[in-house]
């Protein structure tokens, strides 16, 4: 077999499946099926945002009527609505922190938050990397 064949063979059937994952699956897993699941890019904006990032999406439950407009406009597929009903911050790997959730909630109880540095954070922190880091900086 040629080299030719199997560079167009690989280059057809790579093409295929991405077909697939991007706009097959669409249907039966909602939108941004590669984010959400395949792109290692959003696996590692997720974790910087849950553990490094200075920007939350914060929350105030007692003022959230459950319109679901956070929920519908999430990118990453979240029950953003879910975390606002219990007045829980949202701190999930999956977040990657865009605000979209924050910028349609009609009573502004979603917010973008620019929070404490990292390193505040990790003092008396339940942090995988706080006792590791507080006695790095006690040093």
């Amino acid at each position: 077999i040629s080299n030719d064949y199997k560079a167009w063979y690989g280059f057809f059937v790579g093409a295929a499946l991405s077909g697939v994952v991007g706009v097959g699956f669409y249907p039966l897993l909602g939108s941004r099926v590669w984010c959400r699941f395949f792109c290692p890019m959003a696996a590692v904006l997720g974790l910087f945002q849950r553990f490094f990032s200075r920007f939350r999406i914060t929350t105030n439950g007692d003022q959230c009527m459950s319109c679901g407009n956070c929920s519908t406009y999430c990118e990453m597929g979240i029950d953003v609505r879910a975390y606002a009903m219990q007045g829980k911050n949202i701190v999930r790997a999956s977040c990657v922190g865009c605000g979209v959730c924050a910028a349609v909630c009609p009573r502004g109880v979603l917010k973008l938050e620019n929070g404490k540095t990292h390193k505040d954070r990790f003092e008396g922190a339940e942090h995988p990397l706080a006792d590791l880091l507080g006695a790095l900086k006690k040093k």
